[in-house]
């Protein structure tokens, strides 16, 4: 919570070791009791910015602290974190109303355009390690890698790459295909599952529409819309697993927008075209939506390594294209066909005949199929 809420600052990219709480947490209270809020350009700070835009920072840090020295305003552990964050020194035995006083004082000072010697004196010796550190940095630049720092570099990766990092479930609620990192299991009596029973039939003309096949008829899963893939069948009582969206959706007695129930049913895929590649879809679709890259090596059944890759993870690069544009002529040109697919041979010589025939099946074009 607290790390999504310096990130909402826009502190994400100060220096802090991650998951440390005490230091977000004086970021936090450094960034909104100084003023800094007027000149963020955080989405969170807008209300701040258009309310004081004519105002300077040191005058909204005044603001801010004396607001926080009356009584009653803020708690006494918040005081003193705001007391350490502009380094002003007090006894951990003082009283509240002592802290409160030290406050006031201090924000006098700033309307008056004065700081403690004190905070001065702090400012100015964080300024110069700063700049001593940063003048290092530049005498020395660029450092060559150590070699524990190259090790480490290469584990990481693995660790980020590996077959297990990649695995992946499918969310009971939404169909989606999540991380597995990110997976939530829930027993059924934990959630509200009348958030997710059938409503289609309700909702839609059924003279006009063919309604999704449930996939529980009975049970307590019956006439709940979720994905079989999600459910788990344990010993006498079922769970289903989760991504974190529709788990904390469904904890607040909310249905995810996401979720099969809340008519994002697409129906069960024709059992004729359950079997069908890539390219034979291709052949029957009016439209395309989407570009593939292909990856086709050799796998050995006989090897199995913990950084084995069967998956990729990294960026992705979405531009428009043009899909309203639909077809009344199937199948389309071969040139649209060939046109969103690239296709990477990975090994020492290039693919033969009788192996891509053997292999490559996701590119293979049945005509009895299609």
């Amino acid at each position: 919570m607290l790390q999504q809420l310096a990130i909402q600052h826009q502190l994400g990219l100060r220096e802090h070791r991650v998951g440390d709480a005490d230091d977000i947490r004086t970021q936090l209270v450094d960034h909104i009791s100084s003023g800094s809020c007027q000149a963020s350009g955080s989405g969170l700070c807008a209300s701040l910015q258009n309310e004081y835009q004519n105002t300077t920072s040191s005058d909204l840090e005044a603001h801010i602290l004396q607001f926080a020295s009356k009584k009653g305003n803020v708690s006494k552990k918040a005081l003193k974190q705001i007391l350490v964050c502009k380094h002003i020194k007090f006894n951990e035995d003082n009283n509240v109303n002592h802290l409160r006083k030290l406050l006031r004082s201090y924000a006098t000072q700033l309307r008056k355009g004065k700081r403690s010697e004190w905070s001065q004196n702090i400012h100015s010796h964080e300024q110069y390690e700063h700049d001593k550190r940063l003048n290092e940095i530049r005498r020395n630049w660029p450092q060559p890698a150590s070699i524990d720092l190259k090790e480490k570099c290469i584990q990481n990766f693995r660790a980020a790459t590996s077959s297990e990092s990649l695995r992946q479930f499918t969310c009971a609620c939404c169909a989606e295909s999540v991380n597995i990192s990110e997976r939530k299991v829930l027993p059924i009596h934990d959630i509200n599952l009348n958030l997710m029973r059938n409503r289609t039939d309700r909702v839609f003309d059924t003279s006009k529409c063919i309604l999704p096949n449930l996939p529980f008829t009975d049970g307590p899963l019956a006439n709940v819309l979720v994905d079989p893939g999600g459910v788990i069948h344990g010993d006498g009582e079922l769970s289903l697993q989760m991504c974190r969206q529709c788990s904390s959706s469904l904890s607040r007695n909310k249905l995810p927008w996401l979720a099969i129930a809340n008519l994002n049913v697409l129906g069960s895929v024709p059992s004729n075209m359950k079997t069908m590649t890539m390219v034979e879809e291709m052949l029957i679709a009016r439209c395309h939506a989407k570009q593939c890259i292909v990856k086709l090596q050799d796998h050995r059944n006989d090897v199995s390594l913990p950084s084995s890759q069967r998956g990729f993870k990294g960026h992705v690069i979405i531009y428009p294209q043009t899909v309203e544009e639909l077809s009344n002529v199937l199948p389309p040109p071969i040139d649209d066909v060939v046109h969103p697919i690239c296709i990477m041979f990975v090994g020492p010589t290039l693919p033969s005949q009788s192996w891509l025939k053997d292999k490559a099946y996701p590119l293979v074009v049945r005509r009895e199929v299609v």
